[in-house]
């Protein structure tokens, strides 16, 4: 019995409890096509100095994963994902005063950990529950929308990755697709300024 309690805490050890990988600069390809439309507009987007260009993500009983040159990311994903709808996107320090202007105030990654309980039969037939752990992205924003300079409205989210993981080598994977996921989600929100 404690063989196996050393068992599970070093699998544990093994899944999450060394520092995760190190995510750098990459693209991703959001889904847009249900919600595409067209918008006769010109969008600037403007990065507020608290959104860095590394991070660090950590939560509880986590281990921490960097991420560099995430504005960079940031800019090039929010262009594709928007580029099919405006007349042109452009990124820059202030908001525009003619077209939309998308100004994101907050992007804080974090992680999600879900955990569920299965029910083995142990040492002599004995049943025993062991608990595992299963990492998804959990990415909070806030972003002001201007319309031709005069504020129009605020749009927020906190959304989560379609996919999860139980393995450390994946938690990269798993950060990118919910930075897909935010995307897909400022789209939806921000076509209805016009």
């Amino acid at each position: 019995m404690k063989s196996l309690g050393l068992y599970s805490f070093f699998c544990a050890c093994l899944s999450f409890g060394c520092n995760l990988p190190t995510v750098r600069y990459f693209t991703t390809q959001p889904f847009i096509t249900a919600y595409k439309t067209n918008i006769d507009k010109p969008l600037t987007i403007v990065f507020d100095p608290n959104v860095k260009d590394t991070i660090l993500i950590k939560s509880a009983d986590i281990k921490k994963m960097t991420v560099v040159q995430f504005r960079r990311t940031l800019e090039d994903v929010l262009k594709t994902t928007f580029e099919p709808t405006y007349t042109e996107v452009k990124m820059s320090n202030t908001f525009s005063q003619n077209g939309i202007s998308l100004v994101l105030v907050k992007v804080k990654p974090d992680w999600n950990k879900k955990s569920f309980k299965t029910l083995d039969t142990g040492p002599a037939n004995n049943p025993q529950t062991t608990t595992n752990f299963e990492l998804e992205s959990k990415i909070s924003y806030q972003a002001v929308v201007y319309s031709d300079g005069q504020k129009s409205g605020v749009i927020e989210g906190i959304v989560y990755s379609e996919l999860s993981t139980f393995q450390r080598g994946q938690t990269p994977a798993v950060f990118k697709d919910g930075v897909k996921v935010m995307c897909e989600d400022i789209y939806k929100q921000i076509i209805n300024y016009k």
